[in-house]
């Protein structure tokens, strides 16, 4: 990506030197990244963490696995570090699902990364939990919650769908946000909507 004046802002080249799967989906995977980056100007990364304007460039390793999904619990996992800017970043990605059977779908996520510059360092933590029921064919109902320690929010999202035929279904979504801190949760938004679609043909 370069800059109008052609400028180069933003250079990646991602290598997978080693690639191992299995016929039932199972992986095993190499991550070399060589990146470059033009700073015009100081950019904040973070409370009180700014990067001086100037040139970067970096290297990060990692490695990822990841078992087939075709089991009824499966799991993923990504590890990243290397040079950040200034500095070191290691990131780490975690997911595992559960497929108890067709109607029920359960999956959890963490997401960290660490980061440690010349001028200053930070955390960030995102956690996900996904809740999905099919009761029939046409009746569903999915929930999805997710949490980070920066804005310290967690918003759930409920989401039930009913297809009554072909064309006409009814919707009923629940919004609803958090903010936590020192272990109180209070409420900052709530939404409820009602839907109701209905499709004439003629």
């Amino acid at each position: 990506v370069t800059t109008r004046y052609n400028v180069l802002e933003t250079g990646s080249l991602t290598i997978n030197p080693v690639s191992i799967g299995t016929e039932d989906g199972d992986q095993v995977e190499l991550i070399f990244s060589l990146n470059r980056e033009f700073l015009a100007d100081p950019f904040q990364i973070s409370s009180g963490v700014t990067i001086p304007a100037g040139t970067y460039s970096f290297m990060r390793y990692g490695l990822r696995l990841e078992s087939s999904r075709g089991r009824r619990l499966s799991g993923r996992a990504r590890i990243l570090f290397g040079e950040f800017y200034e500095g070191s970043r290691r990131d780490l990605d975690l997911s595992m699902e559960w497929r108890p059977s067709r109607y029920v779908f359960l999956s959890v996520a963490y997401v960290n990364n660490r980061i440690d510059l010349d001028f200053g360092h930070f955390q960030t933590h995102i956690a996900r939990l996904r809740l999905n029921l099919v009761f029939t064919p046409d009746i569903s109902w999915n929930t999805l919650v997710q949490y980070d320690n920066v804005s310290q929010l967690m918003g759930i999202n409920s989401r039930f769908r009913w297809i009554i035929e072909p064309g006409r279904e009814f919707f009923f979504v629940v919004n609803q946000g958090f903010l936590i801190e020192n272990d109180r949760f209070q409420s900052t938004s709530s939404e409820f909507t009602v839907k109701l679609s209905w499709t004439f043909r003629f």
